[in-house]
């Protein structure tokens, strides 16, 4: 008995896939291709930084002269600095097109073979949206009742109308690094390996490759890496169970805008930004509140993301049984 069909996008892309360590090969390819560009783009943001950005500025005065520490204190400059924060989420578009231009041009796919279906776009991006912000609310909510984390109501960010701009131009970003992530893991990378391997075996492989891209990231804790497996598997379920990338792509984007500009949450170990809301991270556990890396490093994630996948893959199944029962 299969575990997990190949659902219709994944059938699409065909069935003449290569070994899955070229499959890796050719995706690290079309990874280094868009980094180069994003880098470029991100580099204009960070010169404009190093002349207007004051956290910058003091660390071309004060930077400190032993190696590690200036580079440490370098990540920590750039990660919390807007001048390179916001076009960094930006230039992820090229996230976006070079898996696309590659699967066009050399695997001669469709667009709908990487989830991109006409047929109820907007309403599934719309359902992505609110599940993105309501799945994170409950792990936010958890860490809270648990002692992780301390809600202290309305920012005073909000105070600033030039600060509402700002979120306003995160909320953008996030849609285009969101669906970024999707694009290049799931549409791309998992239909490739789908092509010649189970739906599991493309599903695991997508989402180790996602957790892998995060490693470099400041505080990864162990749990932290397994919670980002764990969160790649689910956006791999929601991309199955409704065979359209638009709902993986708006909840990834929404889950990153709620914790980081909504609740004032760091994003994957990157610094706090301007939020809607102001919280505190307690002195608990990192095990509770995720430490360095922020909420996705915390139990909470964990209990969410697992009974999230837990029904997305009863959902799947149901849906199997009466397809096969029509």
């Amino acid at each position: 008995m299969t575990i997990l069909k190949k659902p219709p996008f994944m059938e699409e892309a065909g069935n003449k896939g290569r070994n899955i360590f070229v499959e890796l090969g050719i995706a690290i390819v079309v990874f280094i291709a868009a980094q180069t560009l994003m880098g470029i783009v991100q580099s204009v943001g960070m010169g404009f930084g190093f002349f207007r950005d004051p956290l910058l500025q003091k660390f071309i005065t004060d930077a400190p002269s032993d190696p590690i520490t200036v580079f440490s204190d370098l990540m920590t400059a750039l990660t919390s600095s807007l001048w390179v924060i916001i076009p960094a989420l930006y230039s992820n578009a090229f996230l976006i097109l070079c898996p696309i231009i590659y699967c066009k041009m050399f695997e001669k796919r469709k667009a709908s073979s990487m989830g991109f279906v006409n047929k109820r776009a907007v309403p599934q991006y719309l359902i992505g949206i609110v599940c993105g912000f309501a799945v994170f609310s409950a792990i936010f909510f958890l860490s809270v009742l648990m002692g992780g984390f301390k809600l202290n109501g309305v920012s005073a960010d909000l105070n600033k109308p030039s600060n509402i701009g700002i979120i306003t131009a995160f909320f953008f970003g996030y849609l285009v690094q969101g669906m970024a992530e999707e694009v290049f893991c799931r549409g791309y990378l998992m239909a490739s390996i789908g092509r010649r391997y189970s739906a599991v075996t493309a599903v695991i492989a997508s989402s180790l490759v996602f957790a892998v891209l995060h490693m470099a990231n400041p505080g990864l804790s162990v749990l932290a890496f397994v919670n980002l497996f764990l969160y790649g598997v689910l956006a791999a379920l929601l991309m199955i169970r409704f065979n359209n990338i638009w709902i993986a792509g708006a909840f990834h984007s929404l889950w990153n805008f709620t914790q980081g500009n909504f609740y004032g949450v760091s994003v994957s170990g990157m610094g706090k930004m301007l939020s809607v809301l102001s919280s505190v991270q307690t002195d608990a556990s990192a095990v509770i509140n995720g430490g360095a890396f922020g909420l996705e490093g915390s139990i909470s994630t964990t209990i969410v993301v697992a009974v999230g996948i837990i029904v997305l893959f009863v959902s799947i199944k149901l849906k199997e049984k009466k397809a096969a029962r029509s």
